[in-house]
């Protein structure tokens, strides 16, 4: 992918409506649409990683279609939805994931990245603030393809690609090496409680067979690889004859090289007074794990699971210009997103052994109706120009879920519910979600040297507390073309030269629909009668979560226009943060969520393109960004909170969100072999010890997020064909590697495999 700032004098889309780079306040990146094209993935999303500046793409999961998560210039929220805003042809539509059985499913996938003309992603106050309640965390505008006038244009496009593991593997015991391991072991007791050589060798055997030995609902399985019950002999040597009978690497039993192929056929055409565009594609995936396959019109099968998603929407508009200058527009936004999922776990292994099979039922519909009306006039003085848009938005979205599940199956293959005996859950659910927004926006500019622009935002939302129904949201912004002044009209080197600066408040209602409202839960059974119990309190006072950001950027090209960038910097505020806030055990809850943490991200950003060769027929176009955020908490409801997620993280003011906290591991204790862990003595002097329960409770060992973010593209064209390679780049950043960490066990979990690493234990 390449992000496309190459000239200033382009048209990009925006908030409601389109500008000239070069008279733009904001600050904006753009993805084109020969950039989709050119890979093939599942969503949109995942075509956006490292593509743009201060954007982050990391996808839950590796199943193929699972949802991405996107974060814009760093994480906005501590508990509240930190993703953007998403916007299909000026109405926000639905993102995420929307599963509630088992895998992830992007709602997003079912977009069709071929019919995508341009994606802009809204990053500072002066560009996101005329969305108001929804503009904290970044915007994304989305741009679908349409019809040109001209005769009829057929495209046809054939794309496959491959993938494979990200990370190598980790190096494991054989069935050999894993046997001895135990063997050795049990063959050293033996020789320290007295026994000769030969009967330690003889009971060590018998030991690793019963060690090994399972009881399952199939019968007892003895594990043994060998050919013989005694395959190793005093010392440790491998017994005459024995040899190994199976020796299987799962992992290359379950992994394959992942298979990605995108057909795409289209049609447009038109007339000044009708336009058309159509378009067909077939989409497959198969994932490096074997059954994890994903089409996004199909059944997305793995073992006895499936999910099956169905998205439809429809944006019709009418627009009319009239008297000097104004052009009214009213526009319809209908979504519908439909999931249904199943799960099956059968009675003969797995999950559902012990109650003799499980099954799942998920269905959910999302219906998703939008109002937007604007007015905007333009108008042109002299030297002073005016752009002035005025407008109101509705929205209401309903969501209904129906979940159930059962045990105790007749038999495998009946799988649906009705063929179990035992019914466990039965519920339904129905919410919904309204709000109601009037935004105005100011465009002026003299002599297209100097840009003032303002907008403002004025939301009320169902999901907030009584006293706070409605908030307030608005940004101002500024721009230089030094460029234009006369004194730089003797620079020749320099063909563009743009200061700008912005600063404006935004807002964050991603909170749950009903979390200002006291709550009661009905369906308790209480002596065989149907109940209910209190179990949210009411704070009406619940609000916003704000953002206040300010950025100073600058634009340039040069070279006659062959080499252009950006280069950015920012600091984003955000204040009132979603959190926990404990309360006496008196009012018969534990917290209550309130609007009380805070938290800085501020950060760098560098966008560079060039074209260091251009003839006739050959071109060779670069692109390059990079991208650097710092965050940190200001403010909670106390010095430091382990994050209640996995245990593994601690939430603590002075740092970011993502600090690792973990037991520190010392080793092994090269005397017996035991893990050892670092612990604080009476003075303070940090020891080890090898009681798990005693070493130090949390040791910060740094944080999970990158000191850099970017992406790199290479494109050679000669005449009509093209040769692209692209590398995005996370630099910094821990991860916790928990498969290693599960292979380093300390051999008590038997059948379990583990790291070689454990053999210089």
């Amino acid at each position: 992918l390449e992000e496309s700032a190459s000239d200033l004098n382009e048209v990009i889309v925006v908030a409601y409506g389109t500008v000239r780079k070069e008279s733009y306040t904001g600050s904006a990146s753009v993805v084109n649409a020969k950039n989709f094209a050119d890979r093939p993935n599942t969503s949109l999303q995942k075509s956006l990683q490292g593509a743009a500046a201060g954007v982050q793409v990391t996808s839950t999961s590796g199943q193929p279609g699972s949802a991405t998560q996107v974060r814009v210039r760093g994480i906005g929220s501590l508990n509240a939805n930190a993703s953007p805003l998403y916007v299909v042809d000026g109405i926000a539509t639905t993102s995420g994931d929307l599963t509630q059985v088992a895998q992830t499913a992007d709602v997003l996938s079912a977009l069709n990245p071929n019919d995508i003309e341009s994606v802009t992603i809204l990053k500072d106050a002066a560009a996101t603030a005329i969305y108001g309640s929804r503009g904290a965390n970044g915007v994304v505008l989305i741009t679908t393809k349409q019809g040109r006038n001209g005769d009829t244009r057929f495209n046809a496009s054939v794309t496959t690609g491959r993938s494979g593991q990200a990370v190598q593997k980790h190096d494991v015991l054989n069935a050999q090496e894993y046997y001895k391991l135990y063997f050795d072991s049990y063959y050293a007791q033996r020789i320290a409680a007295g026994l000769a050589p030969a009967a330690a060798a003889t009971a060590a055997n018998a030991s690793v067979i019963s060690r090994l030995t399972q009881a399952g609902a199939g019968g007892t399985r003895v594990n043994n690889p060998f050919n013989t019950i005694t395959p190793f002999v005093a010392g440790g040597g491998l017994a005459p004859g024995a040899t190994l009978l199976y020796d299987t690497d799962w992992r290359d039993e379950v992994l394959r090289t992942g298979i990605t192929n995108d057909v795409n056929v289209s049609a447009s055409g038109g007339s000044e007074k009708f336009k058309f565009y159509t378009s067909g594609g077939f989409f497959n995936q198969k994932g490096i794990v074997i059954g994890s396959d994903f089409n996004p019109v199909g059944l997305n099968e793995l073992d006895e699971y499936f999910t099956q998603t169905t998205r439809l929407s429809a944006i019709p508009y009418v627009q009319a210009k009239f008297l000097n200058g104004f052009t009214a527009k009213a526009q319809l936004g209908f979504e519908y997103n439909g999931l249904r999922e199943r799960q099956f776990y059968n009675p003969v292994h797995g999950n559902g052994v012990s109650v003799n099979g499980r099954g799942y039922r998920f269905s959910r519909e999302d219906v998703t109706t939008t109002y937007v009306n604007t007015l905007t006039y333009d108008k042109s003085i002299s030297n002073h120009n005016i752009n002035v848009l005025v407008g109101q938005e509705a929205f209401r979205n309903k969501l209904d879920d129906v979940y159930a599940q059962a045990t105790n199956f007749a038999f495998p293959g009946a799988e649906e519910l009705v063929a179990a005996s035992v019914p466990n859950t039965a519920t339904s659910e129905f919410t919904e979600e309204r709000f109601s927004s009037f935004f105005s926006r100011l465009n002026y500019n003299f002599n297209e040297k100097y840009y003032l622009s303002g907008s403002f935002r004025r939301d009320g939302a169902s999901q907030f507390g009584s006293g706070n129904k409605y908030g307030n949201f608005w940004s101002v912004g500024g721009a230089w073309r030094i460029s234009q002044e006369a004194f730089f009209s003797n620079v020749t080197l320099i063909n563009e030269l743009k200061l700008r600066a912005s600063y404006g408040v935004t807002g964050n209602n991603g909170i749950g629909r009903y979390a200002a409202q006291g709550l009661y839960e009905l369906g308790r059974n209480y002596e065989g009668q149907s109940g209910m119990v209190y179990f949210q309190l009411a704070n009406p006072e619940l609000q916003w979560e704000k953002a206040k950001t300010a950025e100073v950027g600058i634009e340039f090209s040069m070279l006659n226009r062959r080499l252009s960038g950006e280069l950015s910097y920012y600091q984003r505020g955000s204040d009132g943060l979603l959190f926990e806030q404990p309360l006496s055990r008196l009012t018969g809850f534990n917290t209550i969520t309130n609007n009380l943490a805070s938290m800085d991200n501020n950060g760098v950003e560098i966008l560079l393109n060039g074209t260091p060769i251009q003839t006739t027929d050959f071109t060779w176009n670069v692109s390059f960004n990079i991208s650097s955020n710092s965050n940190k908490i200001k403010k909670l409801t106390q010095a430091e909170i382990v994050d209640p997620l996995d245990g593994t993280k601690m939430l603590r003011v002075g740092e970011d969100r993502y600090q690792w906290y973990l037991r520190e591991y010392a080793g092994i204790d090269q005397a017996d072999g035991r893990p050892m862990w670092y612990m604080d003595d009476a003075t303070g002097n940090k020891i080890t010890t090898k009681d798990y329960r005693l070493a130090k409770q949390y040791t910060g060992l740094g944080s999970a997020l990158p000191d850099f973010t970017g992406g790199f593209n290479n494109t050679l064209s000669y005449k009509n064909f093209d040769l692209s390679a692209f590398t995005y780049f996370s630099l910094g950043g821990k991860s916790y590697d928990l498969l290693y960490a599960a292979l380093s066990h300390s051999g008590i979990s038997a059948g379990q495999q583990m790291s070689k690493d454990v053999l210089n234990a």
